[in-house]
């Protein structure tokens, strides 16, 4: 079974609770990415589902505040988790070479032979080939913000936002074109 879902990282220490013998894998992604992401996420749904309003700001610290604890969560459900039932991977280096990131798990995790496995991730590969990403811009406040709040977490995993894809200071995050 795999389930894919952020909000499995808030309860990772109950998942290892429950399913002793699971093997998890961490699906790293660009923080600010992450956080442009949510943005989208929170403003469609509080848009389409919440009974009051909510500023800009409030749901940017929401997001930002979030982040930490599901870092956190991460962090203290894999603090001791013995390696063969975890594995990372970052969700750029998936994207670039799923069917090698895949076959890398697969060793890792010790969950048998990936070639038997193989063509049906090569035809779910060729099945998706012509998916594009949403490209977000921050600007250059909410740049500022999330590196106040998550700098060490980024530094940590070596991400950065690159200087093109900083917009206007415009209250939301804006969806670019890919």
């Amino acid at each position: 079974m795999v389930l894919k879902s952020p909000s499995h990282g808030f309860r990772l220490s109950s998942l290892r609770t429950l399913f002793p013998q699971a093997r998890y894998v961490i699906i790293e992604r660009n923080p600010y990415e992450v956080f442009a992401s949510n943005l989208k996420l929170w403003n469609t749904l509080l848009g389409s589902h919440s009974l009051e309003d909510f500023s800009p700001d409030e749901i940017e610290e929401f997001v930002l505040a979030a982040y930490l604890v599901h870092e956190q969560g991460i962090s203290d459900g894999a603090s001791d988790l013995d390696r063969r039932f975890l594995a990372r991977v970052r969700y750029e280096d998936l994207v670039a070479d799923p069917v090698t990131q895949v076959a890398r798990l697969y060793h890792e995790l010790g969950l048998g032979d990936f070639e038997s496995v193989r063509a049906s991730v090569e035809q779910h590969m060729a099945s998706v080939a012509d998916y594009k990403p949403n490209r977000f811009t921050l600007s250059p406040a909410q740049k500022a913000r999330v590196d106040k709040m998550w700098g060490k977490i980024i530094s940590a995993k070596g991400y950065d936002w690159p200087e093109t894809r900083l917009g206007v200071e415009s209250g939301p995050v804006n969806r670019g074109s890919a």
